[in-house]
């Protein structure tokens, strides 16, 4: 079971649940996944119904190994990411999602029955993704994030990406 809000946290892999009696997750501050030296490490977040971050000073960054493709949060409401939020997975929303001013999503966003609803914000896969969308993604992440982008070749981790 995971606490109301989750910043501040190192998660290892793993399946993750918020319950009915807490059905909410919010993440103020850096939420760190931690691969432990495995690039296969996969998070799956299992939130009963609304996801927020935190505007402002809000990040899920992925150490040891961990990749965003393996970062899975599925939301049984919706999320809302707040402003300048520096996020990291694929979210899958049963009614919708609001990426706020200043969002960055490295990961991909899904809703089920509503609107993905974007106010300039870069969202992409640098994995998987290739051409202009991925370093603009990878480019606005480093400079939320202060990290280092990926070289040049992580839009070329696949055949035709």
């Amino acid at each position: 079971m995971l606490a109301p809000d989750i910043g501040g946290l190192t998660l290892p892999p793993g399946v993750y649940r918020t319950t009915s009696a807490q059905p909410s997750l919010g993440i103020t501050g850096n939420l760190t996944l931690d691969g432990q030296g495995n690039p296969n490490s996969v998070w799956i977040f299992q939130v009963v119904s609304t996801l927020t971050t935190a505007a402002g000073n809000s990040q899920v960054i992925l150490i040891g190994s961990a990749q965003s493709h393996n970062v899975f949060w599925q939301v049984g409401s919706s999320a809302t990411l707040g402003t300048t939020t520096a996020f990291t997975g694929n979210i899958i929303a049963f009614t919708s999602i609001t990426l706020t001013t200043g969002v960055v999503v490295s990961g991909r966003a899904f809703a089920r029955n509503g609107a993905v609803t974007m106010s300039t914000n870069a969202v992409g896969s640098p994995r998987f993704a290739g051409g202009p969308a991925a370093t603009a993604a990878a480019s606005a992440l480093s400079r939320v994030t202060g990290l280092p982008q990926r070289g040049p070749a992580a839009a070329q981790d696949v055949p035709g990406g």
